[in-house]
């Protein structure tokens, strides 16, 4: 199995974990799958989400800062953002 496929299996359990409202395992795996590769979108994004749900809003700053750093016309990011910031007002 390649790398690659790996990192796939890691972020389905993950997001299988999150569907599941099982927070801390996905975050774990997650922060697994960054070890391996610091910029995937969806570790980033699913990271930024459990953050919020968690209500640490600096954490979930922090993904999504890095998330939108990488790619910079991701929708889904740039909504999330804007749902963060006005929780924050």
């Amino acid at each position: 199995m390649s790398e690659k496929e790996s990192l796939q299996e890691l972020l389905e359990e993950a997001k299988a974990s999150f569907m599941m409202h099982q927070y801390s395992v996905a975050r774990k795996i997650l922060e697994m799958v960054l070890e391996k590769e610091p910029r995937n979108r969806d570790a980033l994004y699913y990271l930024a989400m459990i953050y919020m749900i968690l209500r640490d809003q600096d954490q979930a700053l922090r993904y999504l800062n890095e998330l939108l750093r990488h790619y910079p016309s991701d929708e889904a990011a740039q909504k999330l953002l804007s749902r963060l910031q006005r929780d924050r007002a």
